[in-house]
């Protein structure tokens, strides 16, 4: 028996998780984007975004969009204490 390690088509490609990494930007950021998902960064900063919608006849296949509207804006935490609850809030201005 020999082993025979499986090699990507261009032996110069880094691996990525789904086969070959061929742009540099993939390829210098693949050891990030192989931890990603198992490491974390504290930060007391957030911005928060959202949309809701309006639906008529949600659920049916005459669905139609009604209205939307889109917010956003950052939650700073940074201050929040047993005496002081609450995170700033800043809105910030969307189209």
């Amino acid at each position: 028996l020999t082993w025979t390690p499986l090699l990507p088509a261009n032996p110069t490609a880094a691996w990525g998780e789904y086969g070959t990494v061929n742009t540099g930007f993939e390829r210098d950021n693949l050891m990030l984007s192989r931890i990603s998902n198992m490491i974390t960064t504290r930060s007391d900063s957030f911005t928060v975004y959202i949309t809701v919608q309006a639906w008529r006849n949600a659920g049916t296949a005459n669905a139609t969009m009604d209205s939307a509207q889109r917010s956003a804006f950052l939650v700073d935490r940074s201050a929040v204490t047993p005496t002081n609850p609450n995170p700033r809030i800043v809105p910030i201005p969307v189209r």
